[in-house]
């Protein structure tokens, strides 16, 4: 928060009294960015641990595709979807914006079941190998690594 903080002030505040080093604004944007990636790693090894690891891991196959694909999928999609919510600055606005990870996991779900329904081959290489023609076997322990045994 107090990185965020910073940030702001000084992209708003700060400019306007003098302060736009271009070194101390890159230097803040990164730890910021690693500050945020660390957070979000931390959120990532507790949901590995929870009662909702089985459901995400539901997803996990889709993963590789929705990375390449989900910048296509706003583009294409967000025009279409915007005529209902508004354009920027409008009430609904945010909603969608809420919306989109869920509408692009969707989106990418299907897509990847057709792509396997319709060429494996094909479903296998734009996932990374991770969607085949048969599933996987998941994992029934835990997925967190094991603490090497004390001697």
């Amino acid at each position: 928060m107090i990185l965020a903080a910073t940030l702001v002030w000084l992209e708003t505040v700060g400019e306007a009294r003098g302060i736009t080093d271009p070194t101390l604004m890159v230097s803040v944007d990164l730890m910021m960015r690693c500050a945020t990636a660390l957070f979000f790693w931390s959120i990532a090894w507790r949901l590995a641990d929870s009662r909702a690891a089985k459901f995400l891991l539901r997803f996990e196959p889709y993963a590789f595709l929705m990375f390449c694909s989900h910048l296509i999928m706003i583009w294409l999609g967000g025009p279409f979807i915007g005529q209902w919510t508004g354009t920027m600055g409008s009430p609904f606005y945010p909603a969608f914006l809420l919306a989109q990870p869920f509408l692009v996991l969707g989106v990418t779900a299907l897509l990847g079941l057709g792509l396997r329904a319709i060429s494996p081959a094909a479903a296998e290489l734009l996932s990374g190998g991770r969607i085949a023609s048969k599933a996987p076997e998941r994992p029934t322990r835990s997925i967190r690594p094991q603490p090497l045994p004390q001697t």
